[in-house]
């Protein structure tokens, strides 16, 4: 039972933690791009994945799916899901890999998936 069991699961049964805890710049066939490290723990089972920004951005219109879907059912049980779950924006204007730009970015993108993995909705969807 690897890590791909946790997965097929369809209920997620214990507390999940999920933290972005690091940040790196490189660079693959001529392009600079950003990954972040996601600290992983679930039922006393740690691990890291490494994930782009736009992997944050997919994850985010999935949530929103989710939350269209289910906004009606829930707000009729009196349990919204958070309204204010934001992924952070694209950087319009200036350099994306700026290290100021890159740490405030990440500490954004560990409080959007500790919001996530809080909510019982969303986990469990």
């Amino acid at each position: 039972s690897g890590s791909s069991a946790s997965n097929s699961n369809p209920s997620v049964s214990g507390p999940l933690t999920l933290r972005v805890v690091e940040a790196q710049t490189s660079a693959e066939n001529g392009r600079k791009f950003t990954k972040y490290k996601v600290c992983v723990n679930y039922n006393g089972r740690d691990w890291e994945i490494w994930r782009r920004f736009k992997e944050f951005n997919t994850l985010n219109e999935k949530v929103r799916r989710i939350k269209k879907t289910k906004t009606r059912i829930i707000s009729l049980l009196a349990c919204r899901i958070r309204s204010d779950l934001k992924l952070p924006g694209r950087r319009l204007l200036g350099d994306s890999f700026e290290p100021d730009f890159v740490s405030k970015r990440q500490r954004s993108l560990n409080e959007y998936v500790q919001q996530i993995s809080t909510n019982p909705q969303l986990v469990n969807s």
